[in-house]
């Protein structure tokens, strides 16, 4: 790929180059999304908003955060989850799952205020989901729908 030269006040600036892909289709299975400039163009397809008991005895729950399932068409049909926190006092894990088929994604781990993704899963054919587990006073997991 070629620089692109902008003249900005008397001199060129060289932009850089769009980052490279590192794989494609299956060899981007478990690997992550942004490392392998698999991220690029990606958008939203399901997000949940992820609720916990921050104390055992409170009758009502606080809000963690944002949970997404996103997805790719850049090193083919992958996808992977995000988790944006809002709120402290908790701690989780999250990974990408095909129920069809059993493959799971490596655990990504997290503490409150952490944004954390999970790695990518190929996936032209088979609806992936992401699970996290959050663990304040209790221990509960979500899912994301399985698109």
């Amino acid at each position: 790929l070629a620089s692109l030269l902008l003249l900005v006040g008397g001199g060129f600036l060289a932009a850089s180059p769009a980052q490279a892909v590192t794989c494609y289709g299956d060899y981007c299975s478990n690997k992550d999304p942004p490392a392998t400039g698999c991220a690029a163009g990606a958008w939203t397809q399901h997000a949940i908003d992820v609720y916990f008991y921050r104390y055992i005895w409170s009758p009502t729950k606080d809000y963690a955060g944002r949970l997404e399932l996103r997805g790719s068409n850049t090193c083919g049909s992958t996808q992977w989850g995000r988790f944006t926190p809002v709120n402290g006092g908790f701690s989780y894990r999250i990974r990408a799952e095909q129920p069809e088929t059993g493959y799971v994604t490596d655990w990504q781990h997290a503490n409150e205020w952490q944004t954390a993704w999970t790695n990518q899963i190929y996936s032209p054919t088979k609806c992936v989901r992401i699970r996290m587990d959050v663990f304040a006073s209790t221990a509960e997991t979500v899912y994301t729908h399985c698109i």
